[in-house]
């Protein structure tokens, strides 16, 4: 437990010092030793998130003031720092070039 306050205290910190969001979070976790945390996760039914994705989630969250379950799902969807995260394609729109007219 101790581990996990230092390393959310740590996420805060360099979250305040403005380093680019996400990659840091996905840093730390990586470091963490989650092989009890794995070990309570069985089989059967669909296959479960990976508990280093929903812990980077949860400390991001509320590292920036995400708390609700629902919240988080939604900026999963909105949030290049949350979809970085959780591996989702980051869409960047491009303006489509203007077509030629016919006249």
């Amino acid at each position: 437990m101790i581990e996990i306050l230092h390393t959310y205290y740590s996420l805060a910190a360099r979250l305040a010092t403005g380093e680019a969001p996400g990659a840091f979070v996905v840093d730390i976790v990586e470091r963490l030793d989650l092989k009890e945390l794995e070990s309570c996760y069985g089989g059967g039914g669909k296959q479960p998130y990976h508990p280093a994705l929903l812990l980077a989630l949860l400390f991001y969250g509320y590292a920036t003031g995400v708390f609700s379950s629902s919240k988080l799902e939604q900026v999963t969807h909105d949030s290049v720092a949350f979809r970085f995260i959780t591996g989702e394609p980051i869409r960047i729109m491009t303006p489509s070039p203007p077509s030629a007219s016919v006249s």
